[in-house]
């Protein structure tokens, strides 16, 4: 693998339009990357590259990973680094090794999952170690065990979970907890009961019922009584917020064949059904955000198979659809950030046989 070059291949922006989702709503700038169609399955962000803007790296299935390099202003382009090739489902990044740069992990469905290194400057010419033999589906990285480095939490699909524990220098130690066989989808990990340690929820498909996690302090979990009941239904992610702005975290259940629910929170992991239906379609990926710059957190749903979709919070958990939004089906993943660096937060969607699009969100602009 060879490292980052100079030149970068320059991505086209294709489709300009203005959306508008609302009177007092966001304004978006809406984009396609010309960047050839892919069968994206998911996407992480952070600044690769350490010049202070957010880039974007997406994983495909039996494709290379790209990496999305931002200039600042919200136009990517191309890395002309050479990245695996696999059958990736999911990517963390984050600083593994402790040395300022962020790392990636590719997860893999059939083959084991690979630690790749930053040389600090967006290169991962370096491996680490190859991590268990899928197939994984989700990774969420996180100190687990509260000794401040970062752990990883895979979810494996029709195998169990499995935790690795980080030395502190980036090297790992898959844990001694055994967890039950299941459909594992890619989950949340969240400070669910006000413990000061972090949870996780995690979904599951093919009718195997949603479980929640409580973590003692040392990253070893016990199953909790705490979410509704899924059994039957087709779990496939799960995103957390405060809906509600009582100060814990409430839940977004999303899944295929069946409607997306929201879960509200007492504050003790003890979640109910708030009895709201949101989308019906292949919820792959979902996230919170506030889009309308009113204090509360909105969402936006990455629907495989039926148009994205973006509901409004009324400030209390309660949501309403945007129609007025693109006709963007097909879409696996969507991340946020503050792409354009103008003080709101964007979207940037991964697609699956079709081009990547960014939602450049003017709210800023539009509210001066």
């Amino acid at each position: 693998m060879k490292p980052i070059q100079p030149a970068f291949c320059l991505i086209v922006l294709t489709t300009l339009s203005l959306c508008c989702l609302a009177d007092d709503g966001p304004l978006f700038v809406v984009a396609e990357l010309e960047a050839g169609s892919s069968p994206t399955m998911s996407a992480g962000i952070g600044d690769l590259d350490l010049d202070g803007d957010l880039d974007v790296l997406v994983v495909r299935k039996f494709r290379a990973t790209v990496i999305y390099l931002n200039d600042g202003t919200g136009s990517f382009a191309v890395s002309e680094q050479e990245l695996p090739i696999g059958h990736f489902t999911d990517v963390g990044i984050a600083d593994l090794d402790d040395d300022g740069d962020l790392d990636i992990v590719l997860v893999q469905y059939q083959g084991p999952n690979l630690v790749l290194f930053n040389d600090g400057a967006a290169g991962y010419g370096t491996f680490g170690q190859e991590l268990g033999d899928g197939p994984t589906v989700g990774v969420s990285i996180a100190d687990l065990d509260g000794d401040s480095d970062l752990d990883l939490f895979f979810a494996e699909y029709e195998a169990p979970l499995v935790i690795w524990f980080n030395d502190g220098t980036g090297r790992f130690n898959q844990s001694n907890q055994v967890f039950e066989s299941a459909n594992n989808r890619k989950f949340a990990l969240g400070d669910l009961d006000g413990d000061g340690d972090l949870d996780a929820i995690v979904p599951r498909d093919f009718g195997d019922a949603t479980i929640l996690l409580l973590n003692d302090g040392r990253g070893s979990f016990s199953r909790s009584d705490g979410v509704p009941d899924t059994a039957g239904l087709n779990g496939m992610n799960l995103s957390l917020g405060d809906l509600d702005g009582d100060g814990d975290l409430d839940a977004l259940f999303n899944c295929h064949g069946c409607a997306d629910a929201v879960w509200m929170n007492d504050g003790t992991a003890h979640f109910s059904d708030s009895g709201q239906s949101l989308s019906t379609g292949w919820s792959y990926d979902s996230e919170f955000v506030d889009l309308d710059l009113d204090g509360d957190l909105d969402m936006i749903i990455a629907n495989s198979n039926t148009r994205d979709q973006v509901w409004l919070n009324d400030g209390h958990g309660q949501f309403s659809r945007i129609m007025s939004i693109p006709q963007q089906p097909g879409s696996t993943t969507v991340v946020i950030g503050d792409f354009d660096d103008d003080g709101d937060l964007d979207a940037f969607f991964g697609r699956y046989g079709r081009h990547e699009v960014v939602w450049l969100n003017t709210s800023v602009v539009a509210l001066e």
